[in-house]
């Protein structure tokens, strides 16, 4: 089984814990459609202010991106 943990921050009032994309994770193959689900759920937990650094839609789409590296990273390096 894979143990997972993802943490957002600077994407809410408080830093988030993805719990839903976590326990997504946990029962699956570490594959590119269940990295790309992975980082939905977390996106879906985000609550962003606007402001000069971006748009609500930014900030979402950014911190689903950021979930993305961070999974294929760590599987690369599990790999080795």
């Amino acid at each position: 089984m894979l143990d997972v943990s993802i943490a957002l921050t600077n994407v809410g009032p408080t830093a988030l814990k993805a719990t839903d994309a976590e326990t997504f994770l946990r029962r699956r193959p570490l594959t590119d459609g269940a990295i790309a689900e992975a980082a939905r759920l977390a996106m879906a937990i985000c609550d962003p202010v606007e402001d000069l650094r971006g748009n609500v839609e930014y900030k979402k789409a950014m911190a689903g991106e950021m979930t993305q590296r961070a999974l294929r990273t760590a599987a690369s390096r599990a790999k080795r």
